[in-house]
């Protein structure tokens, strides 16, 4: 594993790299476990789109979310989807955070 997250061999990492590797571990699996969960739902789900994601706050810690996007709702995503691409700022972390807000008050 430690060839494929930093490109070379365990016997070939410097020290500073430990801590790295350790991180990229941790990323990996805690990626792997929302791959597990989706994948559960999905199972009973099949033809829903499923999403899952976590907001992280200084107030509020971090918060897990989890959408199952019924079939017939599909379309309704897409048509709000372009409405906020045509009202979408040219700051990335603008509409981003006005995103998490909204998401936050709803």
């Amino acid at each position: 594993m430690s060839h494929d997250l930093l490109g070379k061999p365990l016997e070939g990492m410097k020290d500073e790299e430990e801590e790295f590797l350790y991180e990229k571990l941790k990323h990996s699996f805690s990626e792997l476990d929302n791959l597990i969960e989706i994948h559960k739902l999905h199972k009973e789900n099949q033809k829903d789109e499923i999403l899952k994601f976590d907001i992280t706050s200084i107030k509020k810690g971090t918060q897990s979310n989890q959408i199952i996007i019924p079939h017939i709702k599909q379309k309704e995503v897409q048509e709000l989807e372009i409405k906020l691409e045509q009202i979408n700022g040219n700051d990335v972390n603008i509409n981003k955070a006005a995103l998490k807000k909204f998401y936050k008050n709803n």
